[in-house]
């Protein structure tokens, strides 16, 4: 039994050796800073469209399918067609839409002269 024994802490002692011996290969990250590279691109490129201009990026115009939504939302297209904003022209496709960012206006009363 002892001699087991011996035998059962020698085998387990080898098995873990031979196990820490051995290297795990690298993750490869490349993929993701690359996707970061191109978002920082993309964000850069954006700042410098609308420096000096007092709008925000909203989002880039996408177009829509009335029978894909009923589907989808698996309802009639009167509950919902007055929220759905106008089809984009082709020539707005795929562009970025603005919006006027208020918080950065400066707004001045005319009886007093004083900032609001």
């Amino acid at each position: 039994m002892n001699n087991m024994k011996k035998k059962l802490v020698l085998f387990a002692s080898v098995a873990i050796a031979l196990a820490s011996c051995q290297t795990t290969p690298k993750e490869d990250y490349s993929w993701i800073k690359k996707g970061l590279d191109v978002a920082s691109a993309q964000l850069q490129l954006t700042a410098e469209e609308i420096d000096g201009t007092g709008k925000l990026p909203r989002s880039i115009r996408t177009g829509y399918d009335m029978d894909f939504l009923c589907r989808q939302l698996e309802r009639d297209p009167s509950t919902f067609q007055d929220s759905l904003r106008p089809q984009p022209t082709a020539e707005q496709m795929g562009r970025k839409r603005y919006t006027e960012n208020s918080s950065n206006r400066i707004y001045k009363s005319a009886e007093s002269g004083t900032l609001l």
